[in-house]
């Protein structure tokens, strides 16, 4: 009797220590398991991190490019409004240059200078359409004279050197590559004499 109550006893220690060691093998295979989320976690927030700072960082780049292509922006503006200045202020100076008379004379000096001895006056051209200015020499000497021509309301402009032989006339039209026009302005220019100013008509 006393042999099958020490076997008993025997197997009841061995499912013990069978239950123990069980126990103990599952709890640590929970705290590696444990540990190893633990660090995958950690990982985890690491690389979150990062993340966070790599788009932080490609924000900030964004915002510097933006920021320069603005300035680069602002500075062709600049410089395209610098140029279209000088174009204007060139333009106005070579406006401003070919609308002065030729040969200017001081007022005090044309006061007491003579009347320029030209005739002129304009004619319809017979063959081209436009009108023939006739300019007819009354003194006895060769006249050089500039003859300026502007037409109002327009940037129109021209200017021709003529020689009108003393006693002489001269036909200056369509035929020499000029038709005046009525309203034009016409002004004649020679440095001994006051200019003569007339309309076309």
């Amino acid at each position: 009797m006393a042999k099958p109550m020490a076997d008993s006893t025997r197997t009841w220690q061995v499912a013990t220590v069978a239950v123990a060691v069980l126990a103990v093998g599952t709890t640590a295979f929970g705290y590696l398991q444990y540990r190893r989320a633990d660090t995958l976690a950690a990982q985890l927030t690491e690389a979150g991190d990062e993340a966070r700072d790599a788009a932080a960082e490609e924000t900030r780049l964004r915002a510097q490019l933006s920021a320069a292509q603005d300035r680069t922006n602002s500075q062709a503006e600049k410089l395209l409004a610098a140029e279209r200045q000088v174009e204007t202020s060139q333009a106005h100076a070579a406006t401003m240059a070919t609308a002065q008379p030729a040969g200017p004379v001081r007022p005090d000096a044309a006061a007491v200078q003579r009347e320029l001895p030209i005739r002129l006056t304009f004619h319809d051209a017979i063959f081209r359409s436009g009108k023939v200015a006739i300019l007819q020499n009354l003194s006895d000497n060769d006249l050089e004279i500039v003859l300026d021509v502007q037409t109002p309301g327009t940037a129109a402009h021209a200017r021709h050197r003529l020689t009108v032989n003393a006693r002489g006339v001269l036909r200056f039209g369509p035929a020499q590559g000029w038709p005046f026009a009525a309203g034009q302005v016409v002004t004649l220019n020679n440095g001994s004499y006051r200019p003569l100013v007339q309309t076309v008509s």
